[in-house]
């Protein structure tokens, strides 16, 4: 889906002539398996999910002009942006998804036999019998009100009281949701740290730098690969390399354009025989990649040379 697709499906949540409800389940992490327990919650409270469901819905996408949606693959430093999960790949560890989409009955969380411990995100479905969306949010150590921590007070009609047992927090936003078959991610940390996307990432970049080294653009291209290994901000800039229109474009030519550009000079250094480049210091691999993501731009208007961390084009 486009922009405009996702925010047309997304626009059926939001549209009041459309009954939807809120359901919160717990994703537990109990001695290395993830577990789904449905939360039991009051019929006021399960509104006022939905309600701000609806309101974060409304207010990432459907009202936010300036929101970016781009593939994953092309993540970038821009920050009013979501991502769509465009790896061949799956994430094993966001099977709950599809067992929600299924109906398949989850037991509920039990205040006697499970632990706050053990807490590791909380998922929601939204929807009806027709449509549904599934959306999960990591949870942290803050979103836990711990009364072993500070005394927590609040009004009860005329005195105040304190109140009387553990409870957490449950912010509006999540960290990624399923919209029909695409994932779309507002965080893509999440993904990395919690369920293993990493490892995806690590091995596209090894692809790229395959590619590279086809290429003989790298005279060190050993020494490139070990500092990629290192480095998951690099690995990340290197997966992007993959639909880079410089791959193909020959070596002398990109080798003109660094020798001819003010900065870039200084930083890249082709070997003896200008038939690569010697890239000696972290700074000069991570500006490389720079270079391969076709960042360093001239402007025609004031003849100033830029860097740019994103960009669109211009259709």
């Amino acid at each position: 889906m486009n922009k405009v697709e996702l925010n047309e499906e997304l626009g059926y949540y939001v549209n009041n002539d459309n009954v939807v409800s809120t359901v919160l389940y717990f994703l537990l992490k109990v001695e290395e398996n993830f577990v789904l327990k449905k939360v039991d919650v009051e019929n006021t409270l399960q509104d006022r999910l939905t309600s701000q469901f609806k309101e974060y819905i409304n207010q990432k996408f459907i009202q936010n002009e300036e929101l970016s949606y781009i593939a994953l693959s092309d993540q970038d430093d821009r920050k009013n942006v979501a991502f769509r999960y465009d790896f061949e790949e799956p994430i094993a560890g966001l099977n709950f998804i599809d067992q929600l989409l299924e109906n398949q009955a989850q037991p509920f969380f039990n205040l006697n036999d499970d632990d706050f411990d053990d807490l590791f995100g909380y998922v929601t479905i939204s929807g009806n019998e027709t449509h549904k969306l599934v959306t999960f949010r990591k949870h942290h150590f803050i979103d836990i009100v711990n009364r072993d921590r500070r005394l927590y007070v609040f009004p009860s009609n005329q005195r105040f009281v304190e109140m009387q047992r553990d409870g957490f927090i449950i912010d509006k936003g999540f960290d990624f949701i399923k919209v029909n078959s695409d994932l779309v991610i507002i965080k893509p940390k999440t993904l990395e740290h919690s369920f293993g996307f990493a490892e995806v990432i690590a091995s596209h970049s090894q692809v790229a730098i395959q590619a590279i080294q086809d290429l003989s653009f790298l005279a060190n291209p050993d020494d490139f690969r070990t500092y990629a290994q290192t480095d998951l901000s690099f690995q990340r800039k290197l997966v992007k390399t993959r639909n880079s229109p410089v791959l193909d474009i020959p070596f002398a030519q990109v080798s003109a354009f660094v020798s001819g550009h003010p900065k870039l000079k200084n930083i890249i250094k082709a070997n003896q025989g200008n038939t690569a480049f010697e890239l000696a210091s972290a700074n000069s691999k991570k500006i490389f990649l720079d270079l391969l993501n076709d960042n360093f731009l001239h402007s025609g208007l004031t003849n100033a040379e830029y860097t740019a961390k994103s960009k669109d084009k211009i259709e």
